[in-house]
């Protein structure tokens, strides 16, 4: 490959990782969904100009990299409204798995390719081990950054076992890629930085349409459960009105009758009935209530 293409390849991972770092920021510093796709769009919009400008201003890829590495602290802590333990847990963790990926990838590729060629690699320029490191490098990242946000939902939204099931797919697939990728492509050279890359792609697209569909399935199920929920609130709350206005009803019946009643024990007395009559007649009322 050529310099040009190396530095486009590679280039273009970098933006890829931005996007993959700042998908993960948003999604662990965002419930809003819209709030979550407008900082994920910020951001990689940001990387995709970083990488432009340096790549006409210098062939070398760190100045892309420090950029970003001081850009990424600014949009965790700055860009949410998270406690600030949140937002250093993020940065934490973001940090810390950048640098253990990406120790641990050039020492597998040392490992697994020729080590010779790793004897006199120089970070500052853009070669084709770069160009295949960073390949891997994303596979990684997405791979470990799928499985911190499954276990993040799984814990503190309480998805169910078969939902969490559909989430660590995602990764563990992400991971037979990344193993059937060093196997099939065990050499430097060009077909393995473009396959790879291709690869990549797929695979993100996929996995992204994956989780979406996964979050809109959950949403509607949570979604139908507190509809039914509410329904069946809602039904026993009209039950309870009905019997309340039953029990209304019955109460002014009794409220009729006993006013009734007095109006005709009151019209006996005004009528000087004898005495038996008038506990005649409240006899045979105390007799009709106890019946019913």
């Amino acid at each position: 490959m050529s310099g040009r293409e190396i530095t486009m390849v590679v280039g273009f991972h970098q933006i890829l990782n931005g996007s993959i770092s700042a998908f993960y920021i948003s999604t662990m510093l965002s419930e809003d969904r819209e709030m979550l796709l407008r900082r994920w769009g910020q951001f990689s919009v940001f990387c995709a100009l970083v990488m432009i400008f340096f790549a006409l201003l210098t062939p070398y890829s760190w100045p892309r990299s420090i950029v970003i590495m001081f850009a990424t602290p600014y949009f965790i802590l700055c860009c949410f409204s998270k406690p600030l333990k949140a937002r250093l847990f993020t940065l934490f963790s973001t940090l810390a798995i950048d640098a253990v990926l990406e120790l641990s990838t050039y020492t597998v590729m040392f490992l697994v390719f020729d080590s010779s060629a790793f004897i006199h690699y120089d970070i500052t320029v853009n070669s084709m081990i770069m160009a295949a490191g960073v390949i891997v490098i994303n596979m990684l990242f997405f791979l470990v950054y799928m499985l911190i946000i499954a276990l993040k939902k799984m814990v503190l939204h309480q998805i169910k076992i078969k939902e969490f099931l559909i989430y660590i797919t995602i990764p563990v697939y992400q991971f037979f890629v990344l193993i059937l990728f060093i196997r099939t492509y065990p050499r430097l050279d060009r077909t393995m930085i473009y396959m790879g890359t291709l690869l990549f792609m797929m695979n993100l697209l996929l996995a992204l349409f994956v989780m979406f569909s996964t979050d809109h399935l959950i949403s509607r199920m949570q979604a139908q459960e507190s509809l039914s929920v509410l329904m069946v609130k809602r039904q026993e709350e009209l039950e309870y009105y009905l019997q309340v206005q039953k029990n209304l009803n019955h109460m002014r019946a009794m409220k009729h009758d006993f006013a009734n009643h007095l109006q005709t024990l009151y019209m006996l007395l005004q009528s000087k009935a004898d005495r038996k009559r008038v506990m005649e007649f409240i006899d045979s009322v105390c007799l009709m209530d106890g019946k019913e």
